[in-house]
């Protein structure tokens, strides 16, 4: 088992995913007694749609409105892909004249005997996770990740920090909106982080200088309330 303090795991075939609660981000499961979002808080909460399936949401909420917990639920369970899921959520949003600012992160675990066609998983980016091989012969991963208002994604991996999906309009503040979607390739030992954005003046840039001198032991600095951490290990760990 990893050291890794995973408040949530789900085990696959060929590979384990780890997800945690960062700073004040709050775990909703199958225990949490809110019924709302209130605005300023952040939380995550995750589900597995089948045996080879599972998404997480982050979402931190703004404006003057707290928002329904149901309808950011609805959302994750939606049996419609990742894009549309949200987009159905952003015009709920929008009505009470709330503001979220979130990510999906789409996990489909379909084991392929040969390279999947990468074309292919751009066609159908956002909804789709599948294991294929890389050259190495180790499995190379897939995320769909869909996002609307949060800082950048950040991808750890063998080639250092990168920011593989620009930031996005926030759901709820314009008609018809839908989130950036885009499909990541990762392997066991990456790591996937979100977060809420700086407050005042601390940097998103010197914060990115720590992860890359420090990838293995870090924490939220100051400035920066929640996030959260998503990791994908070898599943023979």
């Amino acid at each position: 088992m990893s050291a890794f303090p995973a408040a949530l795991q789900a085990d696959f075939p060929a590979f384990r995913v780890l997800l945690r609660a960062l700073g004040e981000t709050r775990l909703i499961d199958s225990k949490s007694e809110a019924s709302r979002i209130e605005p300023g808080q952040a939380a995550l909460m995750a589900c597995r749609g089948s045996v080879r399936s599972w998404r997480c949401l982050f979402v931190t909420v703004h404006g003057a409105a707290s928002l329904p917990l149901s309808d950011f639920l609805e959302s994750l369970h939606s049996t419609t892909v990742a894009g549309d899921a949200l987009a159905a959520l952003g015009e709920k949003i929008r009505h009470p004249g709330g503001e979220a600012r979130l990510a999906m992160l789409e996990i489909s675990a379909e084991e392929a005997e040969e390279e999947v066609d990468q074309e292919e998983l751009r066609r159908i980016m956002g909804r789709r996770y599948r294991a294929v091989k890389a050259d190495s012969g180790r499995p190379l991963l897939t995320l769909g990740a869909c996002v609307g208002g949060l800082p950048p994604l950040i991808h750890l991996g063998a080639e250092g920090l990168t920011l593989p999906i620009r930031s996005w309009v926030p759901a709820g503040l314009t008609e018809r909106w839908r989130p950036l979607c885009q499909t990541i390739e990762c392997r066991p030992g990456d790591r996937m982080l979100l977060h809420s954005e700086a407050r005042g003046e601390h940097s998103l840039r010197s914060f990115h200088d720590l992860l890359k001198k420090s990838p293995e032991d870090w924490t939220l600095p100051e400035g920066i309330a929640a996030g959260m951490e998503l990791r994908f290990e070898d599943g023979a760990t």
